[in-house]
């Protein structure tokens, strides 16, 4: 369904089996008595206290109990219907609403193109979105989430009719001409900027399917938009398909790796947490190989899109894309994206020097003797040709060597003629005496002889003698100080002046694409540990703090409550519902109330997993806020779902810190549509640029991660004591670590994608999708192409955000932006928040967002001034870590 009058709000993408359950749902006769002992409960509760969390308050008890589990006898026409829409007490109710909104279009066409027309055409093309969109947005979230199939199928067959009204009104010349002549002539009725801008945006919907062109051309856009719709849903239907290959096809060496059936081997996924590198390489190179469909599908897709585009009159879809967001032109996104690369380079390098120090100290196959006295890593190693073998502490070790510690208990005399370890035995009547490297050795023989033909590489860094080693085997090579020495070698001491790449293609601790998940992943937990990532290793890590027993979910919320009340003067309020309103008995309904008691909207809070439910945490806006006809305002209410663990009979949902940053996340949209309050619906809330409807959302992840916020709420859930300063010190800087690599790759995506979308490709020619990224991986990420790859055939992104992937980052740089300048000081600072409540909330799409952003910070929105703010936010992270 095309975007028409309005955002029909579809975030999940993908369908689903769920379980039928009848529409009523079980429960006892006793909900008023148990509403009027939570009442009571909820009347016994403390006030909440600006810098801490009272555990029984009503928020805290609700979300962290279990739902009961009660049977309701009574008969449909008790129930309030789905959302309190009484048509929905069945799901036969959205063939009503259906009928209501198609004779409701009618009038309003009519109204729209009649030469009496008395209201703004705004008004008209409004009211019309909303009638739509009232429909449109409440049958899609039903159509994926709620768990009976009657109303699922209902659902979708209110969504299908009124996308088939949509497409008529798409077309509807009259109704577009008069549009267009109150935008370019004037309306009959006088007109705000507001009202300007909203007509813009309804007029720039019509043209995007075309209507404006003549005939032949408006047929070309349809039969491409109906192509591109087709293409899209069939590459993403295949973009987490197992692959499945021949072993012959695969080398030797990584066959070992993957489970056979067979002759052939199946891979379902990239092995990123593996702690074996041979296991994260092979599903990597397996799981991405080039599918000779999926570049079909993607290439076309790409090509349609641009032929589209230019048919609108637009040179490329990313200058489609863009009209009217926050970053306005391509251009402007690749010049910021451009600086970026530039800035994050360097620091990017030096995350992956620190992957690469991690892999050589993790990776068995490279454990060899430290030649640093106080290395903690330092092991008895297993090889047999390993010339850096060094005493075994164990007693039953067979691989015990001469040891080359002075104090060494085991030190043992070899015997083995060949042994490159050889040291002055003691025993007047050893054969195998050599030069002692001991300094005060009495045994010493002068090894400074040109022809001793013991000399070996010396291991002291003050050493005068230091050679360069010239046995190829030799694994104790160092970093020769001659510029002509052809001997030298990658070194691995950190501090070495003297550091060269490895030029050996094969070398075992270089980095491969496989490992960035991995050690990423791994340096966050190794700081979470309290630990230190020049010394990580996995042996070593001890096990990390149990923290989701300090975020049990009701303190969560009562600590969001808490913060909202501080920074906006709202509160969250729990709410009745009647037996009918909500879809799962675990789904908790929230009003966002003023100081004043005034209702700003509702949030229905379904965070719990469940059988059948999506895996995908989203926003959905049902009702949007609009100023309605008599003059009343129409309160927006929105679905806030999640996938947090469900309460057991022993206690409360425990959250991971991940967690509370994504309930933050999407509690921040959720805000942006409770705080709007537009004159219309079209631009309510989120219904704004993509590259601005993420900033919110982005700056409530700032809140989540701050130490001064985290204290208010985060309590252990038996004890209720505090989480400790140290543990919550080592939280803070594990979400630093590695920001810049991280930062890299989205630079990398974003780049992708920009020049995907863009007219500098030619597809027709056979240019292929390997082609053009492997040219952006070169100019925009740190670490070598993996050839015979290719991960876009896996970026189901391509297709819901194609052109407008660098939305997050824009947004990001905006979110940090408003953090450095009006909360880093102070999160709880109420001037602050009821200023960005007021410049910035309040406003939803209404205003154009790069205006409304600019007034703001007053700073113009430059690719320069953009990029600065992301390097500004590595920065502050920089210095979380290494303090």
């Amino acid at each position: 369904m095309k975007r028409f009058l309005g955002h029909i709000d579809t975030v999940v993408n993908s369908r689903f089996a769920l379980p039928s359950f009848s529409a009523t749902r079980l429960q006892l006769n006793t909900d008023n008595f148990k509403q009027k002992l939570l009442w009571k409960k909820e009347d016994a509760c403390h006030a909440i206290s600006r810098r801490g969390v009272n555990t029984l308050s009503p928020l805290t008890a609700v979300f962290n109990s279990k739902p009961s589990l009660f049977v309701n006898f009574s008969i449909a026409k008790d129930l309030v219907g789905l959302f309190g829409v009484p048509e929905l007490r069945s799901a036969s109710g959205f063939y009503l609403m259906k009928q209501k909104a198609v004779l409701e279009s009618e009038d309003l066409v009519a109204e729209g193109c009649s030469a009496h027309r008395k209201r703004k055409m705004v008004e008209v093309f409004d009211e019309l979105s909303n009638v739509l969109c009232r429909v449109a947005d409440l049958a899609e979230f039903v159509r994926l989430a709620h768990p009976d199939s009657q109303y699922q199928g209902a659902a979708q067959e209110a969504a299908f009719s009124i996308g088939a009204l949509v497409e008529q009104l798409n077309v509807n010349r009259q109704l577009y001409d008069a549009l267009r002549q109150a935008v370019e002539e004037g309306d009959v009725v006088p007109t705000t900027d507001v009202d300007q801008h909203v007509s813009k945006l309804f007029l720039f919907d019509f043209e995007q399917s075309g209507i404006h062109l003549d005939a032949e051309k408006r047929r070309k856009v349809f039969e491409l938009n109906e192509y591109i719709l087709a293409l899209g849903q069939h590459f993403m239907s295949d973009c987490h398909n197992p692959r499945k290959i021949e072993r012959s096809d695969l080398p030797p060496d990584l066959c070992n790796y993957l489970s056979m059936t067979g002759s052939s081997v199946t891979v379902r996924g990239l092995l990123s947490d593996s702690s074996s590198e041979g296991a994260r390489e092979a599903s990597y190179r397996v799981y991405q190989l080039p599918d000779h469909q999926q570049e079909v599908l993607l290439s076309r897709l790409l090509s349609s899109r641009r032929d589209m585009a230019q048919l609108c009159g637009f040179p490329s879809f990313a200058h489609r894309a863009l009209r009217g967001s926050l970053a306005e032109t391509p251009e402007m996104v690749g010049e910021f994206l451009e600086e970026t690369s530039d800035a994050v380079r360097p620091l990017a390098a030096g995350d992956y020097d620190v992957m690469r120090d991690m892999k050589m100290r993790d990776n068995c196959a490279n454990k060899v003797c430290c030649r640093r006295n106080n290395c903690a890593n330092k092991v008895c190693c297993r090889r047999n040709n390993c010339a850096n073998k060094v005493c075994c502490m164990s007693d039953n070790c067979t691989n015990k060597v001469c040891c080359r510690r002075n104090n060494c208990a085991n030190k043992v005399c070899c015997m083995s003629d060949n042994c490159a370890n050889k040291v002055c035995c003691m025993s007047d009547n050893c054969t195998n005496k050599v030069c002692c490297r001991k300094k005060n050795c009495a045994n010493k023989v002068s090894y400074r002889r040109n022809n001793c033909a013991n000399k070996v590489c010396w291991m002291n860094d003050n050493c005068a003698n230091k050679v360069s080693c010239m046995n190829d085997n030799c694994a104790n090579k160092v970093c020769c100080m001659n510029d002509n020495c052809i001997n030298k070698v990658c070194c691995r001491r950190k501090n070495c002046a003297n550091k060269l790449s490895c030029r050996n293609e094969n070398c075992a601790n270089e980095l491969g694409m496989w490992d960035v998940c991995y050690y990423t992943a791994l340096g966050k937990h190794v700081v979470l540990c309290g630990g230190d990532l020049s010394g990580a290793r996995t042996t070593n890590i001890s096990k990390a703090p149990n923290l989701s027993h300090y975020f049990p979910l009701g303190t969560v919320m009562e600590g969001l409550n808490s913060l909202l009340q501080q920074l906006y003067g709202v509160r969250l309020d729990l709410c009745r519902t009647p037996p009918g309103e909500t879809w799962a008995d675990d789904v908790h309904k929230l009003a966002v109330v003023e100081a004043d008691g005034s209702i700003l909207g509702h949030i229905y809070c379904d965070f719990s997993e469940r059988a059948g439910k999506t895996n995908q945490d989203c926003h959905f806006t049902i009702r949007g806020g609009k100023v309605m006809p008599d003059g009343s305002y129409q309160t927006p209410c929105v679905v806030v779902q999640l996938t947090l663990p469900p309460a057991s009979w022993s206690g409360p949902p425990l959250l991971t810190p991940g967690m509370v940053e994504n309930l933050f996340h999407e509690m921040g949209h959720a805000l942006h549509s409770m705080m709007a309050r537009t004159r219309y619906q079209h631009v309510t809330g989120t219904r704004c640029s993509t590259d601005f409807a993420e900033v919110p959302s982005i700056l409530m992840e700032y809140f989540a991660s701050d130490p001064r916020v985290i204290q208010t709420f985060a309590r252990h859930f038996k004890t209720g004591e505090p989480l400790p300063d140290l543990v919550l010190q080592s939280l803070v800087r594990s979400r630093a670590v590695f920001a810049a690599s991280e930062l890299q790759t989205q630079v990398y995506y974003a780049a992708v994608d920009q020049r995907y979308h863009s007219n500098t490709v030619a597809w027709e020619t056979g240019v292929s999708t390997s082609d053009v990224l492997k040219e952006e991986h070169e100019k925009h990420y740190g670490l070598p192409y993996v050839e015979n790859t290719a991960w876009q055939h896996r970026f189901s992104h391509f297709v819901g955000y194609g052109g407008k992937y660098y939305a997050y980052l824009v947004s990001r740089a905006v979110a940090s932006w408003i953090w450095e300048t009006y909360f880093q000081a102070n999160p709880f600072s109420r001037d602050a928040g009821e200023r960005y409540r007021r410049e910035v909330l309040q406003h939803g799409g209404g205003v154009p967002p790069r205006i409304l952003v600019e007034g703001f910070l007053h700073r113009e929105l430059t690719p320069h001034n953009l990029s600065r703010a992301l390097m500004t936010d590595l920065d502050r992270k920089k210095t979380l870590l290494h303090g």
